[in-house]
């Protein structure tokens, strides 16, 4: 004979044993970032930082590594890609003129650079390009 009560004592003790099961653990995110110095026309990438403050200290910190001193951060990028485009016209302005972007892959992270390089920069001839991505 089937016994109701027994059944609801097991069926609310399965339900508390899935209630209360750790969560799933989460990805880990790993950041990163780009620093650029204008006046020397000088930029560094990080990645692979758990915060996204370490990930924008360490790119500072490459960046002035390199004998600058104003550098400051550009974008950050999580689990992805960041790039930097300098647009050809870079050579006749005689300045740096310069996109950053991120994105899932490297080709996502440069479009969003050459969008984002100065209106009217981005159209003309090749581009520098450099790229760097975390580890998934």
């Amino acid at each position: 004979m089937f016994n109701k009560s027994l059944a609801a004592a097991a069926l609310s003790v399965s339900a508390a044993a899935v209630l209360a099961a750790p969560p799933a653990t989460a990805d880990p995110v790993n950041w990163g970032a780009i620093s650029l110095s204008v006046w020397g026309n000088v930029y560094a990438f990080s990645i692979n930082h758990p915060t996204e403050a370490d990930a924008i200290q360490a790119a500072d910190r490459a960046c002035k590594g390199q004998g600058i001193i104003d550098c400051r951060m550009m974008v950050t990028f999580a689990n992805g890609c960041g790039a930097v485009v300098t647009s050809p016209l870079a050579i006749v302005a005689g300045f740096p003129i310069v996109g950053f972007g991120k994105g899932a892959t490297p080709g996502e992270a440069y479009a969003d650079a050459t969008r984002n390089l100065p209106t009217g920069t981005g159209s003309v001839g090749s581009f520098d390009r450099e790229h760097a991505c975390t580890q998934p």
